[in-house]
Protein backbone atom coordinates (compact mmCIF):
# COMPACT_ATOMS: atom_id res chain seq x y z
CA UNK A 1 0.00 0.00 0.00
CA UNK A 2 1.14 3.52 -0.81
CA UNK A 3 1.51 6.34 1.48
CA UNK A 4 -1.38 8.27 -0.91
CA UNK A 5 -3.58 5.17 -0.41
CA UNK A 6 -5.04 6.61 3.77
CA UNK A 7 -5.68 10.00 2.36
CA UNK A 8 -7.89 8.16 -0.51
CA UNK A 9 -9.78 6.21 2.02
CA UNK A 10 -10.39 9.31 3.99
CA UNK A 11 -11.39 11.52 1.44
CA UNK A 12 -13.72 8.90 0.20
CA UNK A 13 -15.11 8.82 3.67
CA UNK A 14 -15.82 12.46 3.74
CA UNK A 15 -16.98 12.64 0.96
CA UNK A 16 -19.56 10.42 1.05
CA UNK A 17 -20.40 11.74 4.54
CA UNK A 18 -21.11 15.20 3.05
CA UNK A 19 -23.50 13.26 0.14
CA UNK A 20 -25.48 11.62 3.02
CA UNK A 21 -26.05 14.96 4.98
CA UNK A 22 -27.38 16.70 1.92
CA UNK A 23 -29.29 13.65 1.33
CA UNK A 24 -30.75 13.97 4.45
CA UNK A 25 -31.63 17.25 4.12
CA UNK A 26 -33.20 17.19 1.23
CA UNK A 27 -35.71 14.33 2.31
CA UNK A 28 -36.36 16.76 5.49
CA UNK A 29 -36.86 19.86 3.17
CA UNK A 30 -39.20 17.75 0.55
CA UNK A 31 -40.50 16.35 4.01
CA UNK A 32 -41.99 19.82 5.38
CA UNK A 33 -42.61 21.25 2.14
CA UNK A 34 -45.43 18.76 1.59
CA UNK A 35 -46.66 19.21 4.84
CA UNK A 36 -46.85 23.07 4.27
CA UNK A 37 -48.23 22.23 0.82
CA UNK A 38 -45.42 24.21 -0.94
CA UNK A 39 -44.46 21.32 -3.22
CA UNK A 40 -43.35 22.82 -6.86
CA UNK A 41 -46.42 21.16 -9.33
CA UNK A 42 -45.51 18.71 -12.17
CA UNK A 43 -43.83 20.07 -15.00
CA UNK A 44 -43.05 23.18 -13.69
CA UNK A 45 -39.53 25.15 -13.23
CA UNK A 46 -37.97 24.36 -9.99
CA UNK A 47 -37.30 28.01 -8.69
CA UNK A 48 -33.43 28.25 -7.21
CA UNK A 49 -33.22 27.35 -3.80
CA UNK A 50 -32.77 29.72 -1.23
CA UNK A 51 -30.51 29.08 1.99
CA UNK A 52 -31.60 27.56 4.66
CA UNK A 53 -31.74 30.93 7.07
CA UNK A 54 -33.29 33.10 4.65
CA UNK A 55 -36.25 29.97 4.03
CA UNK A 56 -36.83 29.60 7.76
CA UNK A 57 -37.20 33.20 8.21
CA UNK A 58 -39.80 33.30 5.49
CA UNK A 59 -41.62 30.86 6.54
CA UNK A 60 -41.65 31.82 10.10
CA UNK A 61 -42.87 34.97 8.96
CA UNK A 62 -45.78 33.04 6.76
CA UNK A 63 -47.04 31.39 9.80
CA UNK A 64 -47.15 34.29 12.06
CA UNK A 65 -49.42 36.06 9.49
CA UNK A 66 -51.66 33.18 9.14
CA UNK A 67 -51.74 33.04 13.20
CA UNK A 68 -52.52 36.97 12.88
CA UNK A 69 -55.57 36.43 9.74
CA UNK A 70 -56.94 33.43 12.14
CA UNK A 71 -56.86 35.65 15.33
CA UNK A 72 -58.20 38.79 13.66
CA UNK A 73 -61.25 36.24 11.90
CA UNK A 74 -62.27 35.10 15.36
CA UNK A 75 -62.36 38.83 17.32
CA UNK A 76 -64.27 39.52 14.15
CA UNK A 77 -66.72 36.53 14.71
CA UNK A 78 -66.88 37.17 18.37
CA UNK A 79 -67.89 41.25 17.63
CA UNK A 80 -70.56 40.06 15.70
CA UNK A 81 -71.42 37.67 18.32
CA UNK A 82 -71.54 40.37 21.07
CA UNK A 83 -73.12 43.10 19.01
CA UNK A 84 -76.28 40.66 18.02
CA UNK A 85 -76.42 39.88 21.70
CA UNK A 86 -76.09 43.60 23.25
CA UNK A 87 -79.42 44.57 22.86
CA UNK A 88 -80.72 41.50 24.97
CA UNK A 89 -77.98 42.25 27.23
CA UNK A 90 -79.54 44.28 30.61
CA UNK A 91 -78.04 47.37 31.39
CA UNK A 92 -76.18 47.71 34.55
CA UNK A 93 -75.01 51.26 36.16
CA UNK A 94 -73.38 51.31 39.24
CA UNK A 95 -74.01 54.12 42.10
CA UNK A 96 -70.77 54.85 44.07
CA UNK A 97 -71.91 55.00 47.79
CA UNK A 98 -71.47 58.15 49.80
CA UNK A 99 -72.89 59.26 52.86
CA UNK A 100 -73.05 62.93 54.18
CA UNK A 101 -71.03 63.50 57.51
CA UNK A 102 -72.24 66.78 60.39
CA UNK A 103 -68.64 67.41 61.26
CA UNK A 104 -68.92 68.99 65.44
CA UNK A 105 -68.08 72.83 64.36
CA UNK A 106 -65.06 74.03 66.83
CA UNK A 107 -65.14 77.55 68.06
CA UNK A 108 -66.91 80.42 65.41
CA UNK A 109 -64.88 83.05 64.36
CA UNK A 110 -66.01 86.35 62.81
CA UNK A 111 -63.68 89.21 62.02
CA UNK A 112 -64.99 92.90 61.18
CA UNK A 113 -62.64 95.08 59.08
CA UNK A 114 -63.66 98.31 61.05
CA UNK A 115 -63.67 101.83 59.85
CA UNK A 116 -62.56 102.98 56.38
CA UNK A 117 -58.81 102.71 55.75
CA UNK A 118 -57.88 106.02 53.70
CA UNK A 119 -54.39 107.64 52.97
CA UNK A 120 -53.54 111.07 54.04
CA UNK A 121 -55.36 111.92 56.17
CA UNK A 122 -54.07 113.23 59.30
CA UNK A 123 -52.12 116.40 58.42
CA UNK A 124 -50.96 115.23 55.17
CA UNK A 125 -49.46 112.24 56.21
CA UNK A 126 -49.43 109.21 53.45
CA UNK A 127 -49.98 106.65 55.94
CA UNK A 128 -53.22 105.10 56.33
CA UNK A 129 -55.70 105.62 59.06
CA UNK A 130 -59.26 105.18 59.90
CA UNK A 131 -62.05 107.04 59.80
CA UNK A 132 -65.80 107.24 59.01
CA UNK A 133 -68.48 106.05 61.16
CA UNK A 134 -69.95 102.12 61.71
CA UNK A 135 -72.60 100.55 62.43
CA UNK A 136 -72.50 96.97 63.29
CA UNK A 137 -75.31 94.43 63.83
CA UNK A 138 -75.48 90.61 64.72
CA UNK A 139 -76.98 87.27 65.09
CA UNK A 140 -76.63 84.53 67.08
CA UNK A 141 -78.30 81.73 68.32
CA UNK A 142 -76.36 82.22 71.67
CA UNK A 143 -75.40 84.88 73.84
CA UNK A 144 -71.79 83.76 74.80
CA UNK A 145 -70.09 85.57 71.85
CA UNK A 146 -66.90 87.61 72.64
CA UNK A 147 -65.45 90.27 71.71
CA UNK A 148 -61.75 90.88 71.48
CA UNK A 149 -60.01 94.01 70.09
CA UNK A 150 -57.49 94.04 67.02
CA UNK A 151 -54.60 96.24 67.03
CA UNK A 152 -54.93 98.66 64.30
CA UNK A 153 -53.60 102.12 63.14
CA UNK A 154 -54.25 105.59 64.96
CA UNK A 155 -57.61 107.18 63.33
CA UNK A 156 -60.76 109.06 63.46
CA UNK A 157 -63.05 106.39 63.56
CA UNK A 158 -66.49 106.74 65.65
CA UNK A 159 -69.28 104.37 66.24
CA UNK A 160 -69.89 101.11 67.00
CA UNK A 161 -66.39 99.97 65.75
CA UNK A 162 -63.27 102.44 66.27
CA UNK A 163 -60.92 99.21 64.76
CA UNK A 164 -61.60 95.42 63.52
CA UNK A 165 -63.05 93.46 66.32
CA UNK A 166 -62.88 89.68 66.21
CA UNK A 167 -65.71 87.91 67.46
CA UNK A 168 -65.96 84.26 68.82
CA UNK A 169 -68.80 82.12 70.15
CA UNK A 170 -68.86 78.19 70.75
CA UNK A 171 -69.61 75.92 67.75
CA UNK A 172 -72.17 73.81 69.47
CA UNK A 173 -75.14 75.04 72.13
CA UNK A 174 -76.01 71.50 73.72
CA UNK A 175 -76.49 68.78 70.82
CA UNK A 176 -77.27 71.40 67.78
CA UNK A 177 -74.60 73.80 66.27
CA UNK A 178 -74.77 77.81 66.83
CA UNK A 179 -75.27 79.72 64.64
CA UNK A 180 -73.88 83.08 64.14
CA UNK A 181 -73.69 86.03 61.68
CA UNK A 182 -72.36 89.86 61.88
CA UNK A 183 -72.29 92.64 59.48
CA UNK A 184 -71.09 96.64 59.43
CA UNK A 185 -72.12 99.77 57.48
CA UNK A 186 -69.61 102.71 57.72
CA UNK A 187 -70.50 106.32 56.51
CA UNK A 188 -67.67 108.90 55.59
CA UNK A 189 -67.75 112.00 55.45
CA UNK A 190 -66.21 115.09 54.01
CA UNK A 191 -63.57 115.42 52.68
CA UNK A 192 -64.00 112.05 51.61
CA UNK A 193 -67.54 110.52 50.71
CA UNK A 194 -69.15 107.37 50.49
CA UNK A 195 -71.48 104.15 51.80
CA UNK A 196 -69.62 101.36 52.45
CA UNK A 197 -71.45 97.96 53.63
CA UNK A 198 -69.31 94.24 54.52
CA UNK A 199 -69.95 90.84 56.14
CA UNK A 200 -67.93 90.18 59.35
CA UNK A 201 -66.03 86.80 58.05
CA UNK A 202 -64.76 83.81 58.40
CA UNK A 203 -60.95 84.04 58.80
CA UNK A 204 -58.83 81.78 57.03
CA UNK A 205 -55.17 80.60 55.35
CA UNK A 206 -56.00 81.72 51.92
CA UNK A 207 -58.31 84.26 50.34
CA UNK A 208 -59.00 86.56 47.46
CA UNK A 209 -60.11 90.32 46.80
CA UNK A 210 -60.92 91.97 43.60
CA UNK A 211 -61.17 95.89 43.54
CA UNK A 212 -59.80 98.45 41.73
CA UNK A 213 -56.14 99.55 41.87
CA UNK A 214 -54.37 103.09 43.09
CA UNK A 215 -54.52 105.06 39.94
CA UNK A 216 -55.69 108.81 39.08
CA UNK A 217 -58.28 109.54 41.42
CA UNK A 218 -58.97 106.52 43.01
CA UNK A 219 -56.87 105.18 46.09
CA UNK A 220 -56.89 101.63 47.56
CA UNK A 221 -55.68 100.06 50.69
CA UNK A 222 -55.21 96.51 51.17
CA UNK A 223 -56.01 95.44 55.20
CA UNK A 224 -54.77 91.86 56.24
CA UNK A 225 -56.08 91.85 59.82
CA UNK A 226 -54.63 88.74 61.63
CA UNK A 227 -57.13 87.17 64.30
CA UNK A 228 -54.74 84.26 65.72
CA UNK A 229 -53.08 84.17 68.33
CA UNK A 230 -49.62 83.53 67.13
CA UNK A 231 -47.66 85.91 64.58
CA UNK A 232 -48.74 84.94 61.03
CA UNK A 233 -46.52 85.36 57.50
CA UNK A 234 -48.34 86.50 54.62
CA UNK A 235 -47.71 86.10 51.19
CA UNK A 236 -48.99 88.09 48.36
CA UNK A 237 -50.16 87.39 44.67
CA UNK A 238 -51.71 90.10 42.20
CA UNK A 239 -52.83 90.04 38.92
CA UNK A 240 -54.21 92.84 36.96
CA UNK A 241 -55.33 93.76 32.96
CA UNK A 242 -51.68 92.99 31.67
CA UNK A 243 -51.47 89.80 33.95
CA UNK A 244 -49.26 88.80 36.93
CA UNK A 245 -47.60 91.49 38.88
CA UNK A 246 -44.20 91.38 39.29
CA UNK A 247 -43.97 92.42 43.21
CA UNK A 248 -41.67 93.67 45.19
CA UNK A 249 -40.38 92.72 48.75
CA UNK A 250 -43.47 94.36 50.26
CA UNK A 251 -45.16 91.42 49.10
CA UNK A 252 -44.24 88.89 52.05
CA UNK A 253 -44.45 90.35 55.21
CA UNK A 254 -45.61 89.02 59.44
CA UNK A 255 -48.01 90.79 61.13
CA UNK A 256 -48.40 89.86 65.29
CA UNK A 257 -51.22 88.15 66.79
CA UNK A 258 -53.96 89.93 66.87
CA UNK A 259 -53.06 92.75 64.37
CA UNK A 260 -53.84 94.57 61.47
CA UNK A 261 -51.48 95.15 58.67
CA UNK A 262 -52.48 97.85 56.04
CA UNK A 263 -50.69 97.65 52.69
CA UNK A 264 -51.00 101.07 50.12
CA UNK A 265 -51.78 98.98 47.01
CA UNK A 266 -50.30 102.22 45.09
CA UNK A 267 -47.02 101.11 46.49
CA UNK A 268 -47.21 96.89 46.14
CA UNK A 269 -48.79 97.44 42.52
CA UNK A 270 -48.56 101.22 40.89
CA UNK A 271 -50.52 102.33 38.76
CA UNK A 272 -52.65 98.89 37.72
CA UNK A 273 -56.17 99.89 37.11
CA UNK A 274 -57.79 96.26 38.02
CA UNK A 275 -56.81 93.92 40.58
CA UNK A 276 -57.24 90.66 41.89
CA UNK A 277 -55.26 90.03 45.44
CA UNK A 278 -54.09 86.67 46.81
CA UNK A 279 -53.44 87.00 50.34
CA UNK A 280 -52.16 83.42 51.60
CA UNK A 281 -50.91 82.96 55.26
CA UNK A 282 -48.72 80.50 55.80
CA UNK A 283 -48.90 80.34 59.60
CA UNK A 284 -52.04 82.08 61.77
CA UNK A 285 -55.35 82.95 59.90
CA UNK A 286 -56.32 86.23 58.46
CA UNK A 287 -59.33 88.06 56.69
CA UNK A 288 -58.25 90.66 53.99
CA UNK A 289 -60.34 93.67 52.15
CA UNK A 290 -59.50 96.20 50.40
CA UNK A 291 -60.27 99.73 51.09
CA UNK A 292 -60.97 101.95 48.16
CA UNK A 293 -61.56 105.52 47.87
CA UNK A 294 -62.55 107.60 44.69
CA UNK A 295 -62.23 111.28 44.95
CA UNK A 296 -62.21 114.41 42.61
CA UNK A 297 -60.21 117.45 42.98
CA UNK A 298 -60.98 117.66 46.65
CA UNK A 299 -64.46 116.08 46.20
CA UNK A 300 -65.23 112.33 47.73
CA UNK A 301 -67.08 110.61 45.04
CA UNK A 302 -67.39 107.00 46.75
CA UNK A 303 -66.33 104.93 49.30
CA UNK A 304 -66.35 101.19 49.53
CA UNK A 305 -64.60 98.30 52.14
CA UNK A 306 -64.32 95.16 49.68
CA UNK A 307 -64.31 91.90 51.37
CA UNK A 308 -62.53 88.39 50.34
CA UNK A 309 -64.85 86.62 47.41
CA UNK A 310 -65.26 83.12 47.07
CA UNK A 311 -62.43 80.90 45.57
CA UNK A 312 -61.84 80.29 41.82
CA UNK A 313 -64.71 78.07 40.41
CA UNK A 314 -66.58 76.68 37.68
CA UNK A 315 -69.90 78.72 38.30
CA UNK A 316 -70.05 82.08 40.11
CA UNK A 317 -73.31 83.82 41.29
CA UNK A 318 -73.47 87.55 42.14
CA UNK A 319 -77.64 88.27 42.91
CA UNK A 320 -78.64 92.11 43.86
CA UNK A 321 -76.17 94.02 40.98
CA UNK A 322 -77.96 97.62 40.21
CA UNK A 323 -78.11 99.09 37.05
CA UNK A 324 -78.54 102.61 37.54
CA UNK A 325 -79.68 105.56 35.20
CA UNK A 326 -76.25 107.68 34.47
CA UNK A 327 -76.14 110.86 33.50
CA UNK A 328 -75.41 112.03 29.41
CA UNK A 329 -72.50 113.69 30.05
CA UNK A 330 -69.49 111.53 31.42
CA UNK A 331 -66.72 112.97 32.78
CA UNK A 332 -63.94 110.99 34.76
CA UNK A 333 -66.33 110.74 37.53
CA UNK A 334 -69.70 109.86 35.83
CA UNK A 335 -68.06 107.26 33.46
CA UNK A 336 -66.40 105.26 36.70
CA UNK A 337 -70.25 104.96 37.83
CA UNK A 338 -71.38 102.37 34.92
CA UNK A 339 -72.41 98.53 36.13
CA UNK A 340 -69.61 96.55 35.13
CA UNK A 341 -68.55 92.59 35.77
CA UNK A 342 -64.89 91.63 36.76
CA UNK A 343 -63.17 88.25 36.23
CA UNK A 344 -60.02 86.45 35.53
CA UNK A 345 -58.77 82.78 35.79
CA UNK A 346 -55.87 82.81 37.80
CA UNK A 347 -54.74 79.21 37.16
CA UNK A 348 -55.29 76.93 33.84
CA UNK A 349 -55.05 77.68 30.37
CA UNK A 350 -56.91 80.48 28.76
CA UNK A 351 -60.90 79.06 28.87
CA UNK A 352 -63.91 81.14 27.69
CA UNK A 353 -66.93 82.41 29.96
CA UNK A 354 -70.08 83.14 29.81
CA UNK A 355 -71.15 86.30 31.68
CA UNK A 356 -75.52 86.19 32.04
CA UNK A 357 -77.70 88.79 33.21
CA UNK A 358 -81.08 87.74 34.19
CA UNK A 359 -84.18 89.92 35.90
CA UNK A 360 -86.06 88.85 39.02
CA UNK A 361 -88.42 86.31 37.07
CA UNK A 362 -85.28 84.84 35.72
CA UNK A 363 -85.35 85.94 32.31
CA UNK A 364 -82.22 86.75 30.71
CA UNK A 365 -81.66 90.05 29.33
CA UNK A 366 -78.27 90.57 28.45
CA UNK A 367 -75.11 87.83 27.67
CA UNK A 368 -71.89 87.95 26.61
CA UNK A 369 -69.06 85.29 26.09
CA UNK A 370 -65.71 86.43 26.89
CA UNK A 371 -62.24 85.10 25.94
CA UNK A 372 -59.92 84.99 28.90
CA UNK A 373 -56.32 84.63 29.24
CA UNK A 374 -54.63 82.80 32.65
CA UNK A 375 -54.17 86.12 34.90
CA UNK A 376 -55.18 88.50 32.81
CA UNK A 377 -58.80 90.90 34.25
CA UNK A 378 -61.05 91.38 31.90
CA UNK A 379 -64.17 93.33 32.36
CA UNK A 380 -67.81 93.33 30.52
CA UNK A 381 -70.06 96.89 30.64
CA UNK A 382 -73.31 96.52 31.74
CA UNK A 383 -74.07 100.62 30.12
CA UNK A 384 -76.62 98.46 27.51
CA UNK A 385 -78.87 97.04 30.06
CA UNK A 386 -82.26 98.68 31.54
CA UNK A 387 -82.30 99.80 34.83
CA UNK A 388 -82.90 97.66 37.36
CA UNK A 389 -81.36 95.27 39.54
CA UNK A 390 -79.97 92.20 38.71
CA UNK A 391 -78.37 88.53 39.41
CA UNK A 392 -75.27 87.88 37.81
CA UNK A 393 -74.67 84.26 36.09
CA UNK A 394 -70.99 83.10 35.25
CA UNK A 395 -70.32 79.80 34.22
CA UNK A 396 -66.16 79.23 33.16
CA UNK A 397 -64.76 76.20 31.38
CA UNK A 398 -61.70 76.98 34.31
CA UNK A 399 -62.01 78.08 37.46
CA UNK A 400 -62.56 81.89 37.74
CA UNK A 401 -63.08 85.02 40.64
CA UNK A 402 -65.76 87.00 39.54
CA UNK A 403 -67.01 90.05 40.98
CA UNK A 404 -69.67 93.15 39.63
CA UNK A 405 -69.23 97.04 40.33
CA UNK A 406 -71.82 99.41 40.46
CA UNK A 407 -72.30 103.39 40.69
CA UNK A 408 -74.80 105.97 41.62
CA UNK A 409 -75.13 109.78 41.33
CA UNK A 410 -77.23 111.91 43.29
CA UNK A 411 -78.09 115.12 43.36
CA UNK A 412 -74.87 116.31 45.77
CA UNK A 413 -73.14 113.16 45.96
CA UNK A 414 -71.94 110.04 44.03
CA UNK A 415 -71.23 106.70 45.44
CA UNK A 416 -70.13 102.95 43.77
CA UNK A 417 -70.01 99.65 45.60
CA UNK A 418 -68.43 96.18 44.76
CA UNK A 419 -70.48 93.04 45.00
CA UNK A 420 -69.04 89.30 45.77
CA UNK A 421 -69.71 86.06 44.98
CA UNK A 422 -71.99 84.46 46.52
CA UNK A 423 -71.73 80.95 48.00
CA UNK A 424 -75.25 78.71 48.16
CA UNK A 425 -76.62 78.31 51.39
CA UNK A 426 -78.56 75.24 52.70
CA UNK A 427 -81.04 74.66 56.28
CA UNK A 428 -81.34 77.57 58.36
CA UNK A 429 -79.50 80.44 58.43
CA UNK A 430 -79.40 84.16 60.15
CA UNK A 431 -78.24 87.30 58.30
CA UNK A 432 -77.58 90.46 60.27
CA UNK A 433 -78.75 93.43 58.32
CA UNK A 434 -77.05 96.44 59.86
CA UNK A 435 -78.51 100.31 59.31
CA UNK A 436 -78.39 101.80 56.16
CA UNK A 437 -80.67 103.47 52.86
CA UNK A 438 -83.21 101.32 51.37
CA UNK A 439 -82.09 97.80 52.58
CA UNK A 440 -83.03 95.00 50.45
CA UNK A 441 -82.39 90.74 50.61
CA UNK A 442 -82.07 89.13 47.46
CA UNK A 443 -82.24 85.40 47.40
CA UNK A 444 -81.45 83.70 44.05
CA UNK A 445 -82.48 80.16 43.19
CA UNK A 446 -79.94 78.15 40.32
CA UNK A 447 -82.03 74.90 40.58
CA UNK A 448 -83.95 73.62 37.60
CA UNK A 449 -86.93 73.84 40.07
CA UNK A 450 -88.88 75.56 42.43
CA UNK A 451 -88.11 76.09 46.03
CA UNK A 452 -90.36 77.27 49.03
CA UNK A 453 -88.19 78.85 51.30
CA UNK A 454 -89.62 80.80 54.63
CA UNK A 455 -87.75 84.36 56.02
CA UNK A 456 -88.61 86.16 59.45
CA UNK A 457 -87.20 88.86 60.49
CA UNK A 458 -86.55 88.60 63.95
CA UNK A 459 -89.60 88.84 66.91
CA UNK A 460 -91.88 88.35 63.36
CA UNK A 461 -94.00 85.84 61.99
CA UNK A 462 -91.94 83.81 59.28
CA UNK A 463 -93.25 84.11 55.90
CA UNK A 464 -93.20 81.00 53.13
CA UNK A 465 -92.02 82.26 50.26
CA UNK A 466 -91.92 80.46 46.41
CA UNK A 467 -89.04 81.02 44.19
CA UNK A 468 -89.42 80.25 40.29
CA UNK A 469 -86.24 77.89 38.98
CA UNK A 470 -83.77 80.59 38.24
CA UNK A 471 -85.71 83.56 39.68
CA UNK A 472 -84.91 85.92 42.37
CA UNK A 473 -86.82 86.99 45.50
CA UNK A 474 -86.25 90.44 47.27
CA UNK A 475 -87.36 91.00 50.55
CA UNK A 476 -87.28 94.48 51.31
CA UNK A 477 -85.34 94.99 54.68
CA UNK A 478 -84.06 97.37 57.65
CA UNK A 479 -82.02 97.12 60.35
CA UNK A 480 -82.20 93.79 62.79
CA UNK A 481 -81.61 90.12 62.54
CA UNK A 482 -83.47 88.15 59.69
CA UNK A 483 -84.21 84.27 59.75
CA UNK A 484 -84.18 81.85 56.50
CA UNK A 485 -85.21 78.59 57.04
CA UNK A 486 -85.53 75.03 54.41
CA UNK A 487 -82.77 76.47 51.85
CA UNK A 488 -81.45 74.05 49.53
CA UNK A 489 -78.98 76.05 47.25
CA UNK A 490 -80.21 79.73 47.57
CA UNK A 491 -77.27 82.32 47.39
CA UNK A 492 -78.30 85.51 48.98
CA UNK A 493 -76.98 89.13 49.29
CA UNK A 494 -77.91 92.05 51.37
CA UNK A 495 -77.65 95.83 49.12
CA UNK A 496 -78.51 99.48 50.06
CA UNK A 497 -79.21 102.08 47.63
CA UNK A 498 -80.26 105.46 48.72
CA UNK A 499 -79.50 109.17 47.26
CA UNK A 500 -76.06 108.65 46.13
CA UNK A 501 -75.60 105.51 48.39
CA UNK A 502 -74.80 102.08 47.48
CA UNK A 503 -73.25 99.13 49.33
CA UNK A 504 -73.63 95.57 49.62
CA UNK A 505 -72.21 92.06 50.93
CA UNK A 506 -72.99 88.22 50.01
CA UNK A 507 -74.48 86.19 52.76
CA UNK A 508 -72.53 83.55 53.93
CA UNK A 509 -73.23 80.70 55.89
CA UNK A 510 -73.99 81.26 59.77
CA UNK A 511 -71.98 77.80 60.62
CA UNK A 512 -69.40 76.64 58.02
CA UNK A 513 -67.72 74.36 59.87
CA UNK A 514 -70.90 72.44 60.76
CA UNK A 515 -71.59 72.60 56.95
CA UNK A 516 -72.02 68.60 55.74
CA UNK A 517 -69.64 67.32 54.13
CA UNK A 518 -70.01 64.12 51.15
CA UNK A 519 -68.06 61.45 52.13
CA UNK A 520 -67.20 58.90 49.46
CA UNK A 521 -67.03 55.19 50.65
Amino acid sequence: MTSSEPRDDFERDEHDDAAERAALEARQEALLAARMGELEPAGRTVKAKEPAVVREARRGRELGARFGVGVLALAAASGLVVWSLTPFIPARSVTIPSTQVAPVPGTQERVCPGPLAALGQQGGSTAATLVGDSKLAGAGDTGSAEAIGIHAANGSGTGALKAPVLYTAPGMQGDVPTRLSAAQTTTVSAPLAGFAATSCQQPSADQWVLADGSTGTTSSVLSVTNSSERAAKVTLTAFSENGQIAMNSNAEFEIPARTQRLVSLAGLAPEQKWLAVHVQASSGLISASIHETVSERTNGQGADIVGATEAPTLGVVIPGVPVTAQPSRQDDGGGAQNTLVRLVSPQGDANQATVRILDHEGKEVHHQTMALQMGVLAEMQLSLVTPGVYTVVVDAEAPVLAAARAGVVGEKSRDFAWYRAAPVLSGDQLVAVPEGPGARISLYNPKGEAQQITVAREGGEAETVTIAPGATHRVEASAGNYRLGALHGIAATVSYSGAGQLAGFAVTSANPLAEPIEVVR
